[in-house]
């Protein structure tokens, strides 16, 4: 920190024609001159192919209805396989099982902790299981479809007399 502040005070600015030049015991770097004319034209750019876009665009569509038909597959499969039956005495003993984790967990922790066993157990059905995948890989084909619906026709006029 002390060095910082002893070589900023031992540096030493000029002015020239040119513009600034800030010096130091090391090196001169010159700064131009505040001249918007010397300023880099900025880059244009060609306008957008309409047959590309549509074809982005309808590949967007494609991952959708591939996302969308995975996620209600795999959903379909996770119910099914979830709540194939089971045996009854083992039925009965996981749910006694799960009323005395939950009893336990709401003695050490409170009604956050018997809210949190609460989700957990609901997050271990094949029902809830099921829902959550269908809805996360619906919201993921929505935003494909969003974002791959087609051009208006007005929009399609102004692209091509670009």
């Amino acid at each position: 920190m002390t060095y910082n502040v002893l070589f900023t005070i031992a540096s030493i600015i000029r002015i020239t024609e040119k513009g600034t030049l800030w010096q130091n015991a090391t090196t001169a770097v010159p700064h131009p001159p505040d001249n918007r004319n010397n300023m880099p034209e900025p880059i244009k750019e060609s306008p957008p192919d309409l047959a590309s876009l549509n074809r982005e665009k309808a590949r967007l569509r494609l991952i959708g209805i591939l996302v969308l038909a995975a996620g209600l597959i795999s959903a379909g499969l996770v119910y099914w396989l979830g709540n194939r039956a089971g045996n009854a005495r083992l039925d009965q003993y996981e749910e006694a099982r799960i009323r005395a984790e939950t009893r336990q967990m709401q003695i050490l922790y409170g009604t956050s902790g018997g809210l949190t066993e609460d989700l957990t157990n609901a997050l271990r059905r094949p029902g809830a299981q099921a829902l959550l995948i269908a809805v996360v890989s619906g919201m993921i084909a929505a935003g494909c479809f969003y974002l791959g619906r087609p051009f208006p026709d007005n929009e399609e006029a102004n692209l091509t007399e670009k």
